[in-house]
């Protein structure tokens, strides 16, 4: 079985969506492992059905900006790792 990400109530609480410009957004947030809590660089986020997407940098931080405002389903996901899909962000 392997390892489960989190980016979810660690990573949720992080995870912001704000409004700039009534006409883009912005997701930014933290990856962490979710048995140990520590951060994980390297991790893919994607919003699926678009191109949009980045990594989380040394720190486990991520930042996609000039985001169209709508509801997205977010994908997270680290080799070795079960990749999580949260909709509805």
């Amino acid at each position: 079985m392997k390892p489960r990400l989190i980016f979810s109530l660690a990573g949720l609480i992080c995870f912001h969506i704000s409004m700039a410009f009534q006409n883009q957004a912005k997701l930014t947030g933290f990856v962490t492992d979710a048995k140990t809590g520590e951060t994980i660089p390297g991790a893919t986020i994607q919003l699926l059905d678009t191109q949009l997407g980045t990594n989380t940098n040394e720190d486990g931080f991520y930042s996609i900006t000039n985001i169209p405002p709508r509801t997205y389903s977010v994908q997270v996901s680290f080799v070795g790792y079960e990749t999580v899909i949260k909709y509805g962000i």
